[in-house]
């Protein structure tokens, strides 16, 4: 796969619209800001809580804004809703966080260099050369790709963002994965999980918040029996405490409990980053998933905190 298989949309100064990743990334990397910088992409954001199903339906919601809004950042708010003259606005940070916002997830209006800021979004470690993404596999739709503008006083001097819209040969996950997790936990952690989430988790291969929550629960579960510690089962929350106890959460302890080594492959296959064998051996597949998500092969606390959050 290259940036050429990638379609991306967004609203420049003229209605919102398709583009080729590959060309666009291009025609940025050849422009200059007035202080010089070139003007490709910067950095690439995730919205944490996107699942499969959001982003088709991200695409499917923004689909019904190509060619019909209009370029206004006053009126910005009025992407999905009209405003007094009949017709639909939006810039290009607008036009994606409102479609966030319309598929339900919890998002404001930010601009560019809000989406950058903001804890609700994670970085998609892409690897750069010459303006273009050279790892597009690790994108998935609805990511947002963000682009040096001209103001050098925002973050890394961000003035511009498209999202992922469609990917053409994306590698396909391998069918059943989230499945046989789900399965794993009801048939093995039952109490657990109707404590987490009331009743046992529906097997229906998509990670949702009560599967993530059920996999947290097990791990502090793990975590109190193996190491002591007294975390809270139920809560959802993955804070300090949670992170302290991930620190003795090592490869070598994974490979010592299956059932860390099922949650970390469940969630890296819920989250969309493993589609190899549920098999709780720690191999080059499973490395390979965590570098996507972390940017290192690394198991220690900061994978832990990322995986949950």
């Amino acid at each position: 796969m290259t940036d050429n298989d990638i379609t991306i949309c967004g609203h420049g100064w003229d209605k919102p619209s398709l583009k080729n990743l590959a060309e666009y990334a291009s025609q940025r990397y050849a422009q200059y800001a007035p202080n010089g910088k070139r003007k490709g992409i910067i950095a690439v954001k995730r919205l944490k809580a996107m699942t499969d199903q959001g982003r088709v339906l991200f695409h499917d919601t923004y689909k019904t804004i190509l060619g019909r809004n209009y370029y206004d950042q006053d009126l910005r708010e009025y992407v999905y809703k009209q405003y007094k003259d009949g017709k639909y606005y939006s810039d290009c940070s607008s036009s994606i966080c409102a479609t966030y916002a319309k598929i339900g997830y919890s998002c404001p209006l930010y601009n560019t260099a809000g989406i950058y800021n903001s804890s609700i979004f994670e970085t998609v470690p892409v690897e750069l050369t010459n303006g273009h993404i050279m790892n597009p596999e690790i994108l998935k739709v609805g990511d947002s790709i963000l682009f040096v503008g001209d103001d050098p006083k925002r973050p890394l001097q961000i003035g511009h963002v498209e999202a992922v819209y469609e990917i053409k040969n994306a590698p396909k996950p391998k069918t059943g994965n989230v499945s046989e997790f789900q399965s794993f936990l009801n048939d093995y952690y039952s109490d657990i999980v109707k404590k987490c989430c009331g009743s046992k988790l529906t097997v229906n291969n998509t990670y949702d918040k009560k599967t993530r929550s059920a996999a947290l629960g097990v791990w502090k579960y793990m975590s109190n029996k193996y190491y002591g510690t007294k975390l809270t089962i139920g809560n959802d929350n993955f804070y300090e405490s949670s992170k302290a106890a991930a620190k003795k959460m090592t490869e070598a302890e994974v490979q010592k409990h299956p059932t860390l080594a099922e949650i970390l492959q469940g969630v890296l296959s819920g989250r969309g980053y493993y589609s190899g064998s549920m098999d709780c051996i720690i191999g080059k597949a499973t490395h390979a998933a965590i570098k996507a998500m972390t940017g290192s092969e690394e198991i220690n606390a900061s994978m832990w905190s990322k995986l949950f959050n």
